[in-house]
């Protein structure tokens, strides 16, 4: 059985310094683009980096103890463990809706500010706040075991109707839930069932590691995409600006129905809004990572899909319900069709059929 630990113990070794060195390099990547970290909402994976450098070195310095008196580096990186959701959830909340403004702010990090305050009165004056200390530091622990749930759905949340361009956001919030409840099951059972070795309990945080540090890369690549275009560096046109511009044409697009005519171009919008062409289009490619034409046709499918939902649609082929739609080529029509639903038309009409007829 040692030598089993012993084993487990050089592999969570190497996955653990492995993870560092990736997140680290990833770190140094955006701080090396000034223009990715100025994003605003780019802050928030600068967080969730930093958060997980603190967590992979505490579980380094558990794996080879450094004889740190009373450890108290171990109670700074579980502070750090509450910064992990609010985090990713800030991130895609800015990058999707709006910078969150200064009291959610505080009401999101909140926690991990009252728990670091307690780390710091504890190792200040120790004697002092010992008892309480044994308090502050079980809630957090159960806070945590409930916080990264919540904000998996809120997460969900706010990306239920996000494009095929923000799927990837619903597979990292699946992989975060399992490889948390795997880890949580692993450490409750090692409180109230039987005393596990730490290696083993490391070994159970290692998946859950992994699914964090490929959500930071994807973040980080998702970041340089939206600043690959060159003609849009030098704009002077403000996020929140983008933002309310994108707003103003996801109204229009809901109200009036531009997408229907087959023949309609950016320019057709923009004196419907009032907002230049220029301006429609750079806000659509940095706020939804689209072109025009993919938007348009984004809201061409949506209506497709509710079309073939109805009765009296039935007979109709799927180009004659495309071209309702505002699609003028059937083969344009397939490929947006399954660039935004994974799938082709076809396919999803007898899926709905099948659902129909179920019913």
């Amino acid at each position: 059985m040692e030598g089993l630990l012993s084993v487990l113990e050089e592999i969570n070794l190497f996955a653990n310094l492995s993870i560092l060195g990736v997140v680290l390099f990833i770190l140094t990547g955006i701080l090396t683009r000034n223009k990715i970290a100025k994003l605003s909402y780019g802050r928030y994976i600068l967080i969730l980096l930093f958060s997980t450098v603190i967590i992979t070195i505490n579980h380094i310095l558990i794996l080879r103890p450094y004889n740190i008196e009373g450890y108290t580096y171990e109670n700074f990186s579980n502070a750090f463990t509450l910064l992990l959701a609010p985090s990713f959830y800030l991130f895609i909340f800015g990058k999707l809706r709006r910078e969150p403004s200064q009291k959610s702010l505080l009401i999101h990090y909140g926690p991990f500010l009252i728990f670091l305050l307690a780390v710091v009165l504890n190792l200040a004056l120790p004697r002092l706040m010992s008892s309480a200390f044994s308090i502050v530091e079980n809630s957090a622990f159960f806070f945590q075991k409930i916080q990264i749930p919540v904000y998996v759905y809120l997460t969900y949340r706010i990306t239920k109707s996000a494009t095929q361009h923000n799927k990837w956001i619903f597979n990292f919030l699946l992989g975060i839930l399992i490889t948390f409840l795997l880890s949580t099951i692993i450490i409750f059972y090692s409180i109230f069932v039987y005393n596990l070795p730490n290696v083993v309990k490391i070994s159970a945080a290692i998946p859950f590691q992994i699914v964090i540090l490929l959500l930071c890369y994807k973040c980080f690549v998702d970041m340089k995409q939206v600043l690959i275009i060159p003609h849009y560096i030098k704009s002077k046109l403000s996020e929140d600006k983008m933002k309310e511009y994108v707003i103003q044409l996801d109204h229009l697009m809901t109200l009036e129905k531009p997408y229907l005519n087959q023949n309609v171009k950016i320019s057709d919008v923009s004196n419907m809004i009032n907002i230049p062409s220029k301006y429609i289009s750079e806000s659509i490619n940095r706020i939804k990572g689209q072109n025009f034409y993919d938007y348009i046709n984004g809201y061409r499918i949506k209506h497709v899909t509710r079309l073939l939902e109805e009765d009296n649609y039935e007979k109709l082929t799927l180009l004659a319900i495309a071209q309702e739609s505002g699609f003028k080529s059937g083969s344009t029509f397939n490929s947006s069709f399954k660039k935004e639903l994974g799938m082709l038309p076809s396919k999803y009409r007898k899926e709905t059929l099948h659902k129909r007829t179920a019913l």
